[in-house]
């Protein structure tokens, strides 16, 4: 069986994990374990988009023990140009240490440069090998700009499940529906990804506050001061933040009318809810993809991906 070619190194707090757990199924195609933060991987995926991965990149070097990285490192003969080799760790892997870094420079011909590298490498170990990777791949700092948007409400849902929320549904096709745009938390990150955005919402406000923040980002989308009862255009997927209770008062017979008049609109959705919603979403018809609970100090957030009624 050959090894696989990638590794994809990731940082969350355990709280995150069921984000996470919905980020990686949709880059690759299966849910990490709650102690894992490598994943191997033959596809070559482009994760400047992620909310946890903070880097892919290709393996040079696999070895099961020390000794043999050494005489792997040596035998592969790597020259770097302008590079910084890091040695990253997570979760509860074995650390790099320092004095590990100097042995494996011994064996790498070539120049570095720590401040503006124009290649980056990791030494990297789990529990059973090491590893030495070039990074092809990167997160991008966006997603943190986002969450310093200059328009919000408190309740606004934050960057980091906004960013997830997309990252589900790219694949479903270009064209997004952010339903209850609120300040744009969404839509900011359908932006970032290239998607052709539509965001709509009945609140005046909440137009305005989108709209300044797209100004603020450079971003554009079609904005809309309106209801979903009067909304027919159809997409391929969308999203929909429902009121959790606080700020924002919950209408349960309201996300019930919502549920199945987004319904023939979209192919997929991804809805987040202070309630499980399943029962009612497939008693409309809606297929359940994913259903993850994530728990805050002060509320439940139920996030159900799911396939909708627009073929």
């Amino acid at each position: 069986m050959s090894q696989p070619k990638n590794l994809y190194f990731l940082k969350l707090q355990d709280f995150h994990l069921p984000l996470a757990e919905l980020e990686s199924l949709s880059f690759f195609g299966f849910e990490i374990s709650p102690e894992q933060r490598f994943v191997l991987s033959d596809k070559e995926v482009d994760i400047s988009d992620s909310a946890f991965f903070d880097w892919g990149g290709k393996i040079l070097v696999k070895a099961d023990s020390y000794e043999q990285y050494l005489e792997a490192m040596a035998e592969a003969q790597i020259t770097v140009c302008d590079a910084r080799i890091e040695t990253p760790s997570a979760g509860n892997h074995p650390k790099v240490q320092k004095d590990v870094l100097f042995e494996v420079l011994e064996h790498i011909e070539g120049s570095f440069d720590l401040s503006h590298p124009k290649e980056r490498y990791a030494i990297c170990r789990d529990h059973h090998s090491w590893y030495f990777v070039k990074i092809f791949s990167e997160k991008s700092n966006r997603m943190f700009e986002h969450s310093k948007k200059p328009a919000t409400f408190s309740s606004a849902l934050n960057a980091t499940s906004a960013r997830v929320a997309v990252n589900i549904l790219k694949n479903a096709g270009s064209d997004f529906l952010d339903c209850g745009c609120g300040s744009g938390s969404i839509t900011l990150e359908a932006c970032h990804s290239g998607l052709n955005v539509t965001a709509i919402d009945r609140s005046t406000q909440a137009v305005s506050m989108t709209e300044t923040n797209l100004k603020h980002f450079n971003y554009t989308a079609e904005l809309y001061n309106k209801e979903l009862k009067d909304w027919n255009k159809k997409h391929d997927s969308a999203v929909i933040d429902f009121p959790y209770g606080f700020s924002c008062t919950r209408d349960e017979e309201e996300e019930l009318q919502s549920l199945s008049l987004l319904f023939p609109l979209v192919y997929q959705s991804v809805f987040f809810s202070s309630t499980d919603l399943c029962p009612q979403m497939e008693a409309i018809g809606y297929q359940i993809i994913k259903h993850k609970v994530m728990k805050y100090p002060n509320v439940t957030r139920h996030i159900i991906h799911a396939v909708a009624g627009r073929k």
